[in-house]
């Protein structure tokens, strides 16, 4: 269970980082930013597929909150 943790841990975070950087190379740190608000509502999308989980009116209405909240910034920024 702890080498599942670090190996977890340790590849998650290199990657996210690595991921991170890259993004930043190829778009404007405000363009980015804005798509850290996207986060949580691919890890639901991902427990609701790999872990079966129930998809609720909740998760629904904050999942468009996020995505009309990161298009508008998107859409103002511009």
């Amino acid at each position: 269970t702890a080498l599942l943790l670090l190996y977890a841990g340790v590849v998650g975070t290199a990657l996210t980082y690595s991921l991170w950087m890259y993004a930043l190379r190829q778009l404007s740190a405000t363009n980015v930013l804005a798509f850290q608000y996207v986060i949580p509502l691919s890890a639901v999308a991902i427990s609701v597929v790999a872990l079966g989980e129930p998809i609720t009116f909740a998760l629904v209405l904050g999942g468009t909150a996020i995505l009309l909240g990161v298009g508008l910034a998107q859409e103002r920024a511009r």
